[in-house]
């Protein structure tokens, strides 16, 4: 089989601890070396000389050195990782090489997918595991070309997804943090926030399986956005001047689109710029692309979390006052039965002398009036609008608490 390596493989320890890949339009053009790290490994080579000289001792060396923030200093751990990201060149050109033939539909040349991977690098340092007894070559081809695939996915639903599709799927977090990267101003943020939360709530297409290509809303749906914002700047306190119009909103939405797009798929062409023997690096070559969750994926389920928790956190705050002023006695004793006691319905109707039909009603009853009483509470604080979807995302963490609540205040 043809080597994909255009250039010598290094062998010496020096080499393969301080030299880094070098490229010219695009083409692996052989190894530059950093001074820096030529002097420390030639400074440790000479300090530890009865040491084992094999590449996976210094491997190790490194990564012990790298992984210790305990008893040395955080320069130490940096030019550890340096040591090892330039050890890792090789492995990751390897990736790179393999990913370019298997995304034949990529716009990225080599030289693109070798950035991607080793702008990562340090994921592939917190996931190695030597006691494992696998190589970090091997171990880093692997990663490498997951995160590289994963990076293509990634740039494939940012170019095919509508303005709409995104901003539905995107976190509130995410679309921040891309709005500041355009260095909008706080207040902008805040509106176009606000101006997306209303979209989102409002915007409801019908479900569809090419969910990337959603339509433009209809003109009654932007009208609908258009008058939930007017309600809602008004009580956070950006309602100046006159209110914003249905194109005014779509403007603003399409350039949190724009900004959005930006952060998924920024500009990796301006990023300047290991390996073990050829048969573990062949390992490549029968390696399926890791199908993992994507970072946009992993944001949406992060931010959903952190919304359940900021529920969970204000209901601490607001359910017992509220447990505490439920009328009569007996409805908090029914409570206190079913989510402390852990009785059933039935048995809790045989203790009333009443049915169970009647202890299902009465415990409805109570959880619509907890709901009543806290959901407004929670959207003023959440700076979101009370709607269906939070409602449901309340009465689920109500339910929990209420189990929780019961449980840490038993008699």
């Amino acid at each position: 089989m043809r080597s994909p390596f255009p250039f010598y493989r290094r062998a010496e320890i020096v080499e393969l601890f301080s030299t880094y890949l070098s490229w010219n339009m695009g083409r692996p053009a052989g190894w530059i070396a950093d001074a820096q790290l030529q002097s420390s490994i030639e400074h440790s080579l000479g300090r530890l000389a009865q040491a084992d000289a094999s590449r996976r001792f210094w491997v190790l060396y490194w990564h012990r050195i790298w992984q210790d923030d305990q008893t040395v200093g955080a320069e130490a751990r940096r030019l550890a990782a340096r040591h090892l990201c330039a050890y890792l060149q090789e492995a990751c050109y390897r990736a790179a090489h393999r990913a370019s033939t298997r995304f034949t539909s990529s716009r990225f040349e080599v030289f693109d997918l070798f950035q991607i991977g080793m702008l990562k690098c340090d994921r592939v340092l917190r996931g190695f595991q030597p006691e494992r007894g696998d190589s970090l070559d091997n171990y880093a081809i692997s990663v490498f070309h997951s995160i590289i695939g994963e990076a293509l996915r990634q740039h494939q639903e940012a170019d095919i997804s509508s303005p709409w599709a995104l901003l539905r799927r995107v976190t509130q977090r995410f679309l921040c943090a891309s709005l500041k990267q355009v260095s909008y101003d706080e207040r902008a943020i805040r509106c176009y926030v606000l101006a997306w939360i209303c979209f989102r709530e409002l915007y409801c297409p019908a479900p569809r399986r090419d969910s990337a290509r959603l339509a433009d809303p209809d003109p009654a749906t932007w009208q609908r956005v258009c008058a939930l914002y007017h309600r809602e700047s008004i009580g956070q306190g950006l309602a100046a001047g006159a209110p914003p119009t249905p194109q005014l909103l779509e403007q603003w939405l399409r350039q949190c689109a724009v900004a959005v797009r930006a952060a998924l798929v920024p500009d990796i062409r301006p990023l300047g710029g290991a390996s073990g023997d050829g048969t573990s690096l062949d390992r490549l070559e029968t390696l399926p692309v890791v199908q993992q969750p994507s970072e946009f994926e992993r944001l949406i389920a992060e931010e959903q979390e952190q919304e359940r928790e900021a529920l969970r956190e204000r209901l601490n705050a607001l359910l017992g006052e509220a447990i505490v002023r439920v009328q009569p006695q007996a409805d908090r004793e029914l409570l206190r039965l079913y989510y402390q006691g852990g009785m059933t319905q039935s048995e809790i109707g045989e203790r009333f002398a009443i049915r169970q039909w009647t202890v299902h009603r009465r415990l409805k009853r109570l959880k619509a009036q907890l709901l009543e009483q806290l959901a407004p509470r929670c959207a003023q604080v959440l700076h979101r609008p009370l709607s269906l979807a939070l409602l449901e995302a309340i009465g689920t963490v109500l339910e929990e608490w209420l189990q929780a609540y019961h449980g840490d205040h038993g008699e």
